[in-house]
């Protein structure tokens, strides 16, 4: 199936007259922002089963989520794991499936015409990461050339540049391998070809681990995180930013005062440009001289100064935070009092205009109040207008009576 784009002809209106006294008009207000219900079928029926992830394309006018629902199109069977692709102007839906593998990891291009995304399966053969072209239907899997080092290892996190032609994804060592490294970042061209190994390389006598990569949309800059594992404890090291075409690197979570300790470190996201770094991080030790109730900073690389995101004094904490391909806007989750919770307590999806220091709670309940909320990879719009995320929380939208959790599309106006 292929989806299709609209588009309104414009018309231009002559006047046949001059009126010569003009009263004024007043300003139509702008319309309130609009939240929906993604995970659900044509005729709206419910998902039948959770969704667990949801992400959109740049321009904001494709979605897509991860879900077990079974109910959402013909053909669909309980039990599989599937990615559904949504257009925003016209409600389209379509299923994205691979027999006997369950998905995971969506993420679109700008347009949305890219999906890359992985597959989990016994067969070894298919699970892996993937590029689907949902215009023609092509698929890709991406795989090592034989000669690497890592070839034959798992191939995981894929993340797509703007216009679909670059891919950066995660390699884990192999059985057998005698590298250093645990796993390592590589970029494929798919106009070339080519694949790159774009991750610092493991000088140290701890195995250190190159994971979670993010790319710019010009497929040149690459921020991924460098960390190795604690004995019996978490993965601590730092997020680094490659520039591709100069080789040179930069360390994106040094502190305010120059220091570099080890941190515990989140997803990082970038910025179209390659310019700004968004980091988070959940070990002690301060980033900027007030982190403001914060685990959640953006680094400009080129002014090398680091802002926190506000969290909220009576609740201090940020998670999950996801930069816009502008640079100007940090959807993320931030804690709040809910009186309607048993715990006083909720995690509500808030975006944050980097310019005006403005933020919107975009996960409201129909009264209103904070909703839970889960901001995954990919979850803002270019331009920060619109975003999706996943909830359990049952008043986002009337009706909501499935029990499980859904997938929402917010979309200020």
């Amino acid at each position: 199936m292929s989806y299709s784009v609209r588009a309104a002809a414009g018309a231009t209106v002559l006047l046949a007259a001059l009126i010569t006294t003009v009263s004024p008009t007043a300003q139509a207000a702008p319309a309130p922002p609009v939240t929906e219900r993604l995970s659900a079928a044509a005729d709206g029926t419910q998902a039948d089963a959770t969704t667990v992830t949801a992400t959109v394309s740049r321009n904001g006018r494709v979605a897509a989520f991860l879900s077990d629902a079974s109910n959402l199109l013909p053909g669909d069977s309980p039990g599989s794991r599937d990615i559904f692709v949504r257009q925003l102007r016209t409600g389209e839906l379509r299923r994205v499936a691979l027999p006997g593998a369950r998905l995971g990891s969506p993420t679109l291009s700008r347009t949305g015409r890219f999906l890359a995304y992985t597959a989990s399966s016994g067969d070894a053969t298919v699970s892996g990461a993937y590029v689907r072209d949902l215009r023609t239907g092509a698929v890709e899997r991406l795989a090592l050339p034989a000669g690497d080092d890592f070839a034959g290892g798992t191939v995981a996190s894929p993340v797509l540049a703007a216009d679909g032609r670059h891919v950066a994804f995660v390699v884990s060592r192999p059985a057998g391998s005698t590298a250093a490294e645990g796993s390592r970042v590589y970029v494929h061209d798919r106009a070339t070809g080519t694949t790159e190994w774009v991750s610092r390389p493991d000088t140290e006598p701890e195995q250190y681990y190159a994971q979670r990569p993010a790319i710019s949309d010009d497929g040149q800059h690459v921020a991924y995180t460098f960390t190795r594992q604690i004995p019996k404890g978490p993965h601590v090291g730092h997020v680094y930013l490659l520039d591709r075409a100069s080789g040179t690197e930069q360390l994106v979570d040094v502190a305010h005062d120059g220091t570099t300790p080890p941190r515990v470190l989140g997803v990082p996201s970038l910025s179209g440009d390659g310019r700004r770094v968004l980091f988070e991080k959940f070990n002690e030790g301060a980033v900027t001289p007030d982190d403001r109730s914060s685990s959640t900073f953006v680094r400009d690389t080129v002014t090398a100064t680091t802002v926190a995101i506000p969290g909220n004094p009576d609740r201090p904490g940020t998670r999950a935070g996801v930069l816009s391909a502008d640079g100007h806007h940090v959807a993320y989750e931030r804690g709040a009092d809910d009186p309607a919770s048993s715990l006083g307590w909720a995690w509500p999806a808030v975006v944050l205009d980097l310019r005006t220091g403005e933020s919107r709670q975009v996960s409201s309940g129909t009264d209103g109040g904070p909703a839970n909320a889960s901001v995954g990879r990919g979850a803002v719009s270019g331009n920060g207008g619109v975003v999706v995320f996943t909830s359990h929380d049952t008043d986002l939208v009337p009706e909501d009576t499935n029990g499980v959790s859904d997938a929402f599309v917010h979309r200020a106006r």
